[in-house]
């Protein structure tokens, strides 16, 4: 451990922070260095060990940033494909478990970790600095977090779910972004009554008692948290969107959005009756553009918690957030400001959708960004 710290003061006391400088390689470790190892078709996960072998062949290439994305525990539920996006995380507090190297016995926690903390301290002796992905505005649909805090996301009546689409603006054949204009015209739409008619409230405030047995239950059996609820209530976490309005993309059906305030923004309050169960939309998206006054402190208190951790106890590098466009000004300088305490050269990398917002972005303290020149 000492030698991991010591790589780690060593190597920041000697690094810049302007990334446009550098050579960044993007690594998803689970494809990354997946491979039949063993026999023809069966293919291995990607591991951090085997990852490490091929970090001599990066810095010959010239590399000098490995951007690793999203390492975390993904969710089961809707998940895209065998494997899941790595975005749909069900505990950003715990790794993928598939990223254990089975040469190394039997999986544990604890020994995942140290083989996370082993690839970091490699990268950091062959001189590259570590950039970590982190998605703080959705989870996956069945994420850890319903367990003691269901009323931290936005449910819906599970008949709806499988065929569920945003309002759209008719008069606008575009996509367009949310602002006064487009906001007023959404809460126009024909089609408002019936999409807000499909949220229902959290399942301790339908039936606590209920909702108590079905922890115990899970608890009991490990089944599937939102399997249970869809079973017994009836309801499910609404699946994700884009915020831009009238976006042709279709629906992320394997997350859902966190509810950071417990009361809907001023603009939309003229729209819908405060007895409304708990709604998200496209204006709703956005926290930077539109937020609620009745803050959900403990959910702040656990995102701005993440990044200190990874960077005190594996060493990260930098961060890069997953629509940071969409997160209040001030939860982004928080997260930033707790980020760089005891490492000013800690890098920062935020989405942003427009490079409008590249102002906004360096305003809130990020190194840098990317968004639609990934279109390209």
């Amino acid at each position: 451990m000492k030698l991991f710290v010591d790589v780690i003061v060593r190597y920041r006391d000697n690094s810049s922070v302007n990334p446009t400088e550098k050579v960044i390689y993007g690594i998803l470790p689970r494809v990354f260095t997946a491979w039949d190892h063993y026999e023809k078709g069966r293919i291995c996960y990607g591991t951090f060990i085997k990852s490490i072998c091929l970090l001599p062949y990066l810095k010959s290439m010239g590399v000098d940033i490995i951007y690793l994305l999203p390492v975390f525990k993904t969710g089961e539920k809707y998940k895209k494909g065998d494997t899941g996006s790595p975005y749909a995380i069900k505990n950003i507090y715990e790794l993928d478990k598939n990223l254990h190297d089975e040469l190394l016995g039997e999986f544990n926690e604890k020994l995942l970790e140290t083989e996370f903390k082993a690839f970091i301290d490699a990268c950091h002796i062959l001189g590259f600095r570590v950039l970590l992905d982190f998605a703080f505005r959705t989870v996956s649909r069945d994420s850890d977090l319903i367990l003691d805090h269901p009323d931290w996301f936005y449910w819906i009546d599970l008949k709806y779910a499988e065929r569920f689409s945003v309002p759209v603006i008719e008069k606008i054949n575009k996509p367009v972004p949310v602002n006064d204009e487009t906001m007023a015209y959404l809460y126009e739409s024909k089609n408002l009554k019936e999409y807000l008619s499909k949220f229902t409230w959290s399942p301790d405030k339908i039936d606590k008692r209920k909702w108590e047995k079905l922890v115990q239950l899970h608890k009991k059996t490990g089944k599937n948290i939102l399997e249970l609820l869809e079973n017994e209530f009836g309801i499910t976490t609404v699946p994700g969107f884009s915020d831009v309005i009238n976006d042709n993309q279709p629906i992320w059906s394997d997350v859902t959005y966190l509810r950071f305030y417990y009361d809907n923004h001023v603009k939309a309050r003229k729209y819908v009756k405060e007895s409304t169960p708990p709604y998200i939309m496209q204006d709703g998206v956005c926290l930077k553009l539109n937020r609620g006054e009745k803050e959900n402190l403990t959910l702040r208190k656990y995102i701005t918690g993440v990044i200190p951790y990874y960077r005190d106890n594996f060493g990260i590098d930098g961060a890069r957030i997953d629509m940071g466009h969409a997160l209040s000004a001030d939860l982004n300088k928080e997260i930033i400001d707790k980020a760089k305490e005891g490492n000013n050269f800690f890098i920062l990398w935020s989405e942003e959708l427009y490079p409008q917002g590249a102002k906004s972005a360096c305003d809130d303290g990020f190194h840098f960004i990317s968004g639609n020149l990934w279109s390209v």
